[in-house]
C-alpha cells in the first residue's frame, strides 16, 4: 500500500480529500504524529517515514480568502459584516513583514510556493472546486490515483464521497455544503473591483501558474 504525505491549508478540502481516497484507493494518509501537520512547511529532508507521493490540496486564491474569514467569524475571531475592512488592511502590509503580520495572501503564495517546492518525491495537486460536482470529482481522483498507480477499492461503481462539510477524517458535520456557491463563484461579490485588483497585485503568478490558476482565479 502506497503512503501520502498531504499538505494543504486550513478550507482547502484536506479531510474530503483523504476520506476520498481512502475509502475508494488502497493507500495509506500519513498523519501528524509521525511526520507533523498538514498544514505546516516541512524540513523535506526531515520528513520520516518518506511518503510515495505529496498531495497538495489548494483552493483558488479568493475563494480561500472569503472562506477563512468564514472561519474567523465561526471561531469569533472576526464580525460577519467586516471582510472588506479585514482585507484592505492586510493588504497594507509590507510583503516581508514577520511571520505574525504576514497577510492572508502572503500565506497563501509562501506555503504553496513551500510545498510545490518538493524534490523528494513526486507533488500532486488536488484543487478544490474541480471536486465540487460529483461526476467531475471522480473523473479529477481517479486521474490522480491512475498517476500515483493506486489500485480501486471494491467495483469501480461502488465509487463514495462524502456530501458535507468535512470536519475531521472521521466526522462529517450535518450542515449540508452548498458548492453552487463556490462553482458560481458567488464569493468575488464579497470582494469589489479595488479589493480583487490588490489581491492580484500581491499574489505570486508563478505559483498561480503551477497550480493551475490564472490572474483574477480565472
Amino acid at each position: 500500500m502506497k503512503l501520502i504525505k498531504q499538505y494543504g491549508l486550513m478550507r482547502s478540502g484536506t479531510n474530503f480529500a483523504e476520506i476520498v481516497f481512502t475509502k475508494n484507493y488502497a493507500v495509506k494518509f500519513l498523519d501528524h504524529k509521525t511526520t507533523g501537520s498538514k498544514h505546516a512547511r516541512p524540513v523535506w529532508k526531515k520528513l520520516k517515514p518518506r511518503p510515495d507521493f505529496v498531495l497538495v490540496c489548494v483552493k483558488e486564491p479568493f475563494a480561500w480568502l472569503d472562506s477563512i474569514f468564514r472561519r474567523l467569524v465561526h471561531i469569533r475571531k472576526q464580525e460577519p459584516g467586516n471582510f472588506r475592512p479585514w482585507l484592505a488592511a492586510s493588504l497594507k502590509r509590507p510583503v516581508k513583514a514577520v511571520d505574525t503580520k504576514r497577510t492572508p495572501v502572503d500565506v497563501w503564495n509562501e506555503f504553496h510556493r513551500h510545498w510545490l517546492s518538493c524534490t523528494i518525491v513526486p507533488v500532486h495537486v488536488l484543487r478544490n472546486e474541480d471536486t465540487l460536482r460529483h461526476k467531475k470529482a471522480k473523473k479529477v481522483f481517479d486521474r490522480l490515483a491512475k498517476d500515483m498507480g493506486l489500485d480501486r477499492l471494491g467495483a469501480e461503481s461502488a465509487w463514495e464521497a462524502p456530501s458535507f462539510y468535512v470536519r475531521a477524517s472521521t466526522e462529517v458535520r450535518t450542515k449540508p455544503f452548498r458548492p453552487g456557491y463556490y462553482r458560481n463563484r458567488k464569493y468575488l461579490e464579497r470582494f469589489g473591483e479595488e479589493l480583487i485588483a490588490g489581491v492580484e497585485a500581491r499574489l505570486d503568478k508563478s505559483v498561480l501558474r503551477r497550480l493551475g490558476y490564472e490572474p483574477t482565479g480565472k
